[in-house]
């Protein structure tokens, strides 16, 4: 038995936009700056979070967006060659401050096979060799740093083909993320151009109107039980059961 799939006469389906975000509220001049941003080959490099789809280069995305463990793509990675993934906060700490933790690293992983970043990797994923899990945004509170809540802060994706012809490095042992020297860290292990995109958060950033789910409308006062009555209707998709493989599937029907 199954349910019938029903698209209304009369109604509509649309798809709504992507829900990201505004930076409009940000002070420019706390704007931090980004240590490769975006560049000629910043399209190779895809960035995905749940429910937004594909993030821009240089988007705006609030601390709850980027929260979730993205989906990464190398698009023009070498299959026979290994990579080196970073996810950096550069920010600069302003003049006179005595201590900052920045470049904060926000992600890190070695020895990725060029031929998974083509298909794509999730940033959790148990097969990758990471040194420091994924972490999204986490400014201090306003409470803690006054004016803060108006800083927008830049998290870079930095992508490059490993050493030695983009054979394996030693995953590294860190004690801290902060202070992370990321030019270090890429003049050590990698070689050749290094690939990045970014994204903008803070606490100034405010989600955009829209959703990213599907709109739905339907006709007033409509009577599912007189439409579905007094006909055949055929199975769209199925799942097979113990009962009923895939085999006896074909032209499946019920009436109402």
């Amino acid at each position: 038995i199954f349910a019938p799939f029903l698209v209304l006469a009369g109604g509509s389906i649309s798809s709504g936009a992507a829900q990201f975000a505004s930076d409009d509220a940000c002070d420019p001049a706390l704007t931090s700056p980004v240590a490769y941003g975006c560049t000629a080959t910043s399209d190779e490099l895809s960035v995905e979070y749940p429910a937004l789809g594909e993030m821009e280069c240089g988007a705006a995305l609030t601390i709850s967006q980027s929260s979730a463990v993205p989906f990464v793509k190398g698009r023009t990675a070498d299959p026979a060659r290994l990579y080196a993934l970073l996810l950096v906060d550069a920010t600069a700490a302003p003049p006179g401050v005595p201590f900052s933790p920045h470049p904060v690293l926000h992600f890190g992983a070695v020895n990725i096979p060029g031929g998974d970043l083509i298909g794509g990797i999730s940033l959790d994923d148990s097969s990758l060799k990471i040194f420091s899990a994924y972490r999204g945004p986490s400014p201090p509170p306003p409470s803690f740093v006054p004016g803060i809540e108006n800083q927008l802060f830049q998290y870079e994706y930095m992508l490059a083909e490993q050493t030695d012809g983009g054979g394996p490095v030693d995953v590294p042992a860190i004690e801290s993320n902060s202070n992370f020297d990321y030019g270090a860290f890429l003049a050590d292990n990698t070689s050749g151009e290094v690939v990045s995109t970014y994204f903008g958060s803070g606490y100034c950033v405010t989600p955009t109107i829209g959703s990213p789910c599907m709109t739905v409308s339907t006709p007033q006062d409509f009577d599912l039980v007189s439409y579905v009555e007094g006909g055949t209707w055929y199975s769209h998709q199925q799942r097979p059961q113990p009962f009923q493989p895939a085999e006896l599937l074909y032209c499946v029907s019920a009436d109402y």
